[in-house]
């Protein structure tokens, strides 16, 4: 995968799972017809909250390997930036990946 500084990327900061699940849904469909490969998912390291747990990353994590997913193009992810975003890899555009 690229340098994850140089990618296209989405902050999914202070997001409910619902409105972050519905703008990563976009931005993965965009992405793959613009023709990216990789992106960065940015959801933070999971300190911000009460329970000091990454509530946001691990229920992306989770949905990236879903049939839903992989519809969009997800083929693969990996943690990135202290574990505090994932980038990932995407599907050429009109491939059966």
């Amino acid at each position: 995968m690229d340098d994850p500084n140089s990618l296209p990327e989405l902050d999914l900061h202070r997001r409910t799972w619902a409105e972050a699940e519905r703008l990563v849904r976009h931005a993965l469909h965009t992405w793959r017809l613009q023709g990216v490969e990789n992106a960065v998912l940015v959801t933070g390291r999971g300190w911000g909250n009460a329970r000091q747990e990454p509530v946001l990353r691990t229920k992306l994590e989770r949905w990236l390997e879903t049939p839903d997913a992989r519809a969009l193009g997800v083929r693969q992810w990996r943690r990135v930036a202290r574990d505090g975003a994932l980038e990932v890899s995407l599907a050429r555009r009109g491939s059966r990946d």
